[in-house]
């Protein structure tokens, strides 16, 4: 399983990206947003995790925005960490295959969290169906 990272904080993303190694998922990281998205274009990984606040042009709501809406990547499940309180996230695309965990966060959370976006879905309804 690859991941990509997605943070402004450089210690922040050294230290995910160790925790999930220990977990056994190859991290590429990313402390620029505004070049985050090309990155999760090029690699197409398993997971993305991005944090909301970040410094730039584009904030973590602005990077998932494009990750939902490229063919290549709406699929792509996202953990958003943030530090912001739960009640104050608002997203603004459907919430399908994203979860939102709030920091600090311990090792056994955080690789729950992955488990659960990475796991196989079920296929989605459609209005068809």
């Amino acid at each position: 399983m690859r991941a990509v990272v997605i943070d402004d904080d450089a210690d922040f993303v050294a230290v995910m990206r160790e925790a999930l190694e220990l977990a056994g998922v190859e991290s590429e990281v990313s402390t620029d947003p505004d070049a985050a998205f090309e990155l999760v274009l090029q690699t197409l990984p398993d997971l993305v995790t991005l944090d909301i606040r970040m410094r730039g042009s584009l904030t973590g709501l602005s990077i998932l925005e494009r990750i939902r809406a490229h063919p290549k990547t709406a699929e792509i499940p996202i953990i958003i960490c943030t530090g912001l309180a739960l009640r104050d996230v608002h997203l603004p695309v459907p919430t399908y295959r994203v979860r939102v965990i709030t920091k600090p966060f311990d090792l056994q959370k955080l690789l729950k969290v992955v488990r659960a976006v990475t796991a196989p879905q079920k296929p989605r309804r459609t209005e068809a169906s």
